[in-house]
């Protein structure tokens, strides 16, 4: 866990993964993309984690933390690295669910949505309440990118995986 793109180390590692013969998806929150892009241009993918609107995103990550996604966006598209944005849907975020698929058609990148995992440790946390789904919110955002998947939007996941999500919690 953490953000990759903090190791000094990286690029001898990216480098030495591609030539051993790797896959490599790079996940980051965007900071250092722009400073670091010479070392991870080797990487076959990359994934950028922006979760909604800026409001949204930023209630959660911390000001200014959508700015440099987008920027991050950019600068990875610019370089010709396939790019997905990887969003945690939040009880907030699951509102801008259109918003980030609009976003992603535009800039002609994949989306993949996760649901915020609802660990029992985690729900007992007095401050982090409000920001779990239950499970009629989930099925109801699992239809709403169902919906825009079947409408042609770049949803990352099969149709298959959104249908068997809407049985959620099975049973």
């Amino acid at each position: 866990g953490g953000e990759a793109l903090l190791r000094k180390d990286l690029g001898e590692i990216l480098n030495y993964a591609k030539w051993k013969g790797f896959y490599i998806n790079l996940t980051t929150n965007g900071y250092y993309v722009d400073r670091r892009i010479d070392e991870i241009r080797c990487v076959d993918a990359i994934v950028v984690s922006l979760d909604g609107t800026e409001h949204n995103n930023d209630k959660l990550r911390g000001k200014g933390c959508y700015e440099t996604a987008v920027k991050a966006l950019k600068i990875v598209m610019a370089n010709g690295i396939p790019v997905t944005i990887s969003a945690t849907l939040t009880r907030s975020s699951a509102n801008d669910i259109q918003y980030l698929a609009d976003l992603g058609k535009s800039m002609k990148v994949n989306l993949q949505y996760s649901i915020l995992y609802n660990s029992d440790t985690m729900k007992a946390k007095e401050d982090a309440r409000d920001i779990w789904m239950n499970d009629d919110e989930i099925r109801e955002a699992t239809s709403k990118i169902l919906e825009l998947k079947r409408a042609g939007y770049p949803i990352y996941y099969q149709e298959e995986v959104l249908e068997a999500l809407l049985e959620w919690p099975a049973t």
